[in-house]
């Protein structure tokens, strides 16, 4: 504990990665909670065990709730790593420190499960969009990638994950009038006697 307090880190990006890198090796899961911001700046950021905190009441009496709510998972554990920015150093320094819970933390295997540890690399996405093209599904394709790592008990996603991201990147791409607009664009600003309208269609 002693040796974490002394930490510096130069963005809070590294902080993050520092305390979820952490969590994993103690098979708990973290997020990101409260920050201070002073002039528009964030000084101060606390990041949490995910089981941190209670769920708020009102998300328990939801009108008009289409799904019942999900399991309670956050049980007020105390563990954190909370970092203030230092002016001098310009760099993150870490203020509070907690390693206690108040719960019983998963059996190791599963920690890579757990949410903040569940992660699609860029290769992994990359093979993943490869083996999509010439026609092979999910399925087969997280079978490929589980031989790969030399079983299903070391990927570091699921299926569900996979379709996730195959799903992220449809939202990701342009429809056909905003590329055909785009088009249109690139085309007037080479050629000043080219013009072009929109016209709204009629309701």
């Amino acid at each position: 504990m002693k040796n974490i307090c002394q930490l510096h880190f130069v963005d809070l990006g590294l902080a993050f990665e520092f305390y979820n890198s952490y969590a994993k090796t103690r098979d708990f899961s973290v997020r990101k909670s409260r920050s201070r911001i002073v002039n528009e700046k964030v000084r101060e950021k606390a990041y949490v065990c995910s089981c941190e905190g209670y769920r708020l009441e009102k998300w328990n009496h939801m009108k008009n709730r289409v799904r019942e709510p999900k399991p309670e998972t956050r049980c007020g554990c105390m563990s954190k790593l909370h970092v203030f920015f230092d002016a001098v150093t310009e760099s993150w320094v870490v203020r509070d420190f907690c390693d206690e819970h108040n719960y019983e933390l998963v059996v190791p295997k599963l920690a890579r499960m757990l949410r903040s540890h569940k992660k699609m690399t860029e290769p992994d996405i990359s093979q993943m969009n490869h083996m999509k093209e010439v026609g092979i599904s999910i399925p087969n394709i997280f079978g490929s990638l589980a031989s790969q790592c030399g079983g299903y008990e070391n990927v570091n996603f699921s299926i569900k994950d996979m379709h996730n991201q195959v799903a992220k990147q449809r939202r990701q791409l342009p429809d056909d009038l905003t590329s055909a607009m785009a088009y249109l664009k690139t085309l007037a600003a080479r050629d000043q006697n080219l013009f072009y309208s929109v016209e709204k269609g009629r309701e």
